[in-house]
């Protein structure tokens, strides 16, 4: 049901811009490492819905 989940952040976080600053590597054991740094600009904010898909 729309607006029922739990919210991942508090009403006063400020979201950040992010950029990947290099390819992702993967461990051995499956653990991904991510490296970003702050960029210019606002975030934009999607859905996690999959058009086309009936989700």
């Amino acid at each position: 049901m729309p607006g029922t989940a739990d919210k991942v952040f508090d009403g006063g976080a400020v979201p950040a811009n992010l950029r990947l600053l290099e390819p992702p590597a993967a461990s051995p054991t499956g653990t991904v490492f991510l490296r970003y740094a702050l960029a210019e600009g606002v975030p934009a904010a999607g859905g996690v819905t999959a058009p086309g898909r009936g989700l």
